[in-house]
């Protein structure tokens, strides 16, 4: 039987202002930059992790969200349901 996480009753306490100025002021010069890149975008930890350059138009101060794949040749769904298909026959 699976366990079901029990839900949570309180939400969780925001950090004060002090807080948040002593967590950044801490932090190394690309801990900043990445955490700051959080903030200002909204962004998710992979939005993050994939983002390049090109992503980025600092004339137009925008940051393009664009789904990262891997190489189509290594994975097609075509070819993997027929391989997986005849394997169960």
């Amino acid at each position: 039987m699976v366990s079901v996480a029990k839900p949570v009753k309180q939400k969780p306490k925001a950090y004060s202002d002090a807080e948040i100025k002593k967590f950044f002021e801490a932090m190394t010069d690309e801990e900043y930059e990445r955490y700051a890149f959080f903030l200002a975008t909204g962004c998710r930890e992979q939005e993050v992790m994939f983002a390049t350059w090109d992503d980025i138009d600092f004339a137009g101060k925008t940051y393009k969200v664009e789904g990262k794949s891997v190489d189509s040749e290594e994975f097609r769904a075509e070819e993997s349901r027929s391989a997986r298909d005849s394997s169960h026959h």
